[in-house]
């Protein structure tokens, strides 16, 4: 290894170093304020007619559960919106004629279902 190949390695090195060290910093310092340890058992604690929802909050934590919104899926539901259960039985169906394709989705608890097409 010659001399510049050093220099350039332990210039990059204390370059990343310097990037890991803002980025590290820089996310403890912007953890919102309710995210902490003794906000979370409080909230954990309480009643749930104690706590203070918004329906903006609920809508959001609903959607978060219900749905894996990452997944391409075109029903992309990870539980079932009317009882919570995770047994979805999923099947598709192709109309040769039309040239359509249908999507189901069923609950093996509640026997929920939705389709698109």
């Amino acid at each position: 290894m010659n001399m510049e190949s050093l220099i350039y390695f332990i210039l990059g090195v204390v370059l990343s170093w310097i990037i890991s060290r803002h980025f590290y910093r820089r996310s403890n310092k912007e953890t919102p304020d309710w995210f902490s340890i003794t906000n979370i058992k409080e909230v954990l604690t309480k009643k749930p007619d104690d706590i203070d929802w918004t329906a903006q909050q609920i809508v959001n934590l609903y959607n978060n559960k219900i749905f894996d919104f990452g997944s391409g899926d075109p029903l992309p539901f990870s539980h079932c919106p009317k009882c919570g259960s995770d047994k979805l039985k999923r099947s598709s169906f192709t109309d040769e004629k039309r040239d359509d394709a249908y999507y189901s989705i069923e609950c093996g608890e509640c026997k929920w279902s939705d389709w698109t097409q």
